[in-house]
Order: structure tokens, then C-alpha cells, then sequence
């Protein structure tokens, strides 16, 4: 079986695998997906099947894929990270939140050789950067309040922040928050926040391999509610994603 390889930095994922069916999910961050060796289907919503050699899904989308057992890979990039920018720049229908077939063969063969190199986790990082090179976002009064809320939810995602508090933060009400945060991010507070979430567990598992205390310490109630959320978000549980991998790096 092809191997199945997961980079987590942190503002950005690069997962690589051979997926059959993942069931209908709908994650916290846009998302770039290729076909390494052949096209994938994918359905939005309810709607019909497609063939893509490439897409970006934005976030607060939900859509099933079949890879029909081919490699898929996926760069996750975070609405506050630095390669989002650059993300926005080259596919645009990002920043309205809408999805997007592609048609480039260079990102095929980007992503073909970042999986077949064996790079270490500093050259598949500067690879990734190379893909989405450094631009500077439009900076509007929404976009900086906005950063400091991520930045917040970012840091102290362990402890709950309230909907009151980041408010207060940036001097907004909840209710007004809530409408720039939805229309900022695509998704809604809770669901990014349930996502952070995700991803410290997962970084968790990197150095413990307790699934448990790992779902304990990111703030799930149990296993379960971590089992339950990650399906929610990625289409499959994180028992068979990290049992598959076969390798595991985490960056800083």
C-alpha cells in the first residue's frame, strides 16, 4: 500500500494518502487538493460528482470525496498564517468562500515530488512555501481585528475564551463579532474553535500516541467527543487516519 505522510505547522496541514470514500465533511480552513496520480471525485453538498485534477474547497463547505484509492494530497492553510495570503492570491474565489476546480499541471508536479522525495520537514516546509510564496494581505479595520481574535482562539484554545471576551477585545459587541467572524472566515466561532482544537490534539498524538490524553488535554470531553468532532471535520476517524500514517512530522 502507498504510504500516507501528515506535516502539521502551525498555521498550515500537509496530509498525502491513498483515500477511498470520505463521508461529508466540513473543516475550519480552505483547503488545496490534488489527484497526484489521477483525478478525484468530489460532491458539494447534495449536488452531482466531479472529476478534479485539482480544487480548493473554502472553508464552512461541506463535500464528500472518493479517491477511488489513489493519492490525495491536501495543504490546509490557516486564515491567519502567512501563506494564506498568497492562497487568496492565486485562487481568488477563496476570499468569497466558494469552491474552485483547478487546472495547473505545476501543482500536480509539485505535490507529486514533495511526496515522492522523502524530503525532511524543513525542505518540505520551504517547498511549501515556494508553492504559496510570501504576499501581503489588504489590511482593513475587519482583517486586523479579526487577526486578533484567531490569535487569541490560537493561544488559549484550552481555555474556552467566551464570545464576550474576544468581543471585548477588539471592542465590538458578541453579535457583531459573531457576523465578522462568519463573514471573515466562512465558518462559524464554535467550529473554528472545535477545529483549533483538533489540531492541537493531533499535535498532541505526535509525542504521546494516547488518543485519550491527547482529547483530554486539547479540550474534548473524552475520546468519543474528539472521535466525533474530527469525523465532522476530516470524513474519517482519527483512529484509521493515524493508525495509516506512516510517517508523522510537526513543525514549528
Amino acid at each position: 500500500m502507498l504510504p500516507s505522510h501528515l506535516f502539521l505547522w502551525p498555521d498550515s496541514v500537509l496530509y498525502f494518502g491513498p483515500l477511498q470514500h470520505l463521508e461529508p465533511r466540513l473543516h475550519a480552513a480552505p483547503a488545496l487538493l490534488v489527484g497526484l496520480y489521477r483525478p478525484f471525485l468530489i460532491r458539494l453538498r447534495n449536488g452531482p460528482w466531479q472529476s478534479c485534477e485539482a480544487a480548493v474547497v473554502p472553508a464552512g463547505v461541506s463535500h464528500e470525496i472518493d479517491a477511488c484509492g489513489s493519492v490525495l494530497g491536501k495543504l490546509f492553510v490557516e486564515r491567519d498564517g502567512s501563506l494564506h495570503p498568497a492562497l487568496v492570491q492565486q485562487f481568488p474565489p477563496v476570499a468569497q468562500h466558494r469552491f474552485a476546480r483547478i487546472q495547473q499541471p505545476r501543482l500536480r508536479e509539485a505535490f507529486v515530488h514533495m511526496y515522492e522525495s522523502g524530503l525532511d520537514k524543513q525542505a518540505m516546509r520551504h517547498e511549501v512555501e515556494n508553492l504559496l510564496p510570501a504576499t501581503t494581505a489588504p489590511a482593513t479595520d475587519g482583517a486586523n481585528r479579526l487577526q486578533q481574535v484567531l490569535a487569541t482562539i490560537g493561544s488559549r484554545c484550552r481555555e474556552n475564551p467566551s464570545q464576550e471576551d474576544l468581543a471585548q477585545l477588539v471592542n465590538l459587541s458578541p453579535s457583531r463579532l459573531l457576523h465578522l467572524f462568519k463573514a471573515e472566515t466562512g465558518v462559524a466561532y464554535r467550529r473554528y474553535r472545535t477545529w483549533k482544537r483538533l489540531l492541537l490534539a493531533a499535535g498532541e498524538l505526535h509525542g504521546s500516541d494516547n488518543m485519550t490524553r491527547s482529547a483530554l488535554d486539547a479540550g474534548f470531553a473524552d475520546a468519543a467527543h474528539f472521535s466525533h468532532c474530527y469525523k465532522a471535520c476530516f470524513g474519517a476517524s482519527p483512529s484509521w487516519v493515524f493508525r495509516s500514517l506512516q510517517r508523522f512530522e510537526r513543525g514549528a
